[in-house]
């Protein structure tokens, strides 16, 4: 499962950016399970999230995660399969794609030039 994602910009938080959600999945042990974690870099399709996940690699072909989030004052929600993971700590790096959700990637873009403006605003006062 390698996946690099080729898209024109990516942003690295400087801070913990929270996200959370529940598990999708026709596996009955699975499905509606929560998990949480924290979103390392993101771009309009996707993400690098640290999660408490511990998932095997054929749950994780049969899992979609319902990803909440906010990056700046809306909360985000969206719908991502796992392309990619690794062992970290006691749990998974993930690399996240939103499969064709343009509103997800709006709402992304926005949020990202809005925190943008207030980030340098504050770093000129």
């Amino acid at each position: 499962m390698v996946y690099r994602r080729n898209e024109s910009f990516r942003y690295t938080f400087p801070e913990i950016v929270v996200i959370s959600g529940v598990l999708v999945s026709e596996l009955e042990h699975l499905n509606h399970k929560e998990w949480k974690g924290h979103i390392v870099d993101i771009s309009p399709q996707g993400m690098k999230v640290v999660s408490d996940l511990q998932l095997t690699e054929t749950e994780i072909r049969q899992v979609q995660l319902e990803s909440n989030f906010r990056i700046d004052a809306n909360m985000i929600k969206g719908y991502a399969e796992i392309r990619w993971y690794k062992s970290y700590g006691g749990g998974q790096q993930l690399g996240l794609y939103f499969h064709e959700q343009a509103e997800v990637e709006g709402k992304i873009i926005d949020d990202l030039k809005s925190r943008r403006r207030k980030e340098v605003l504050r770093s000129k006062a």
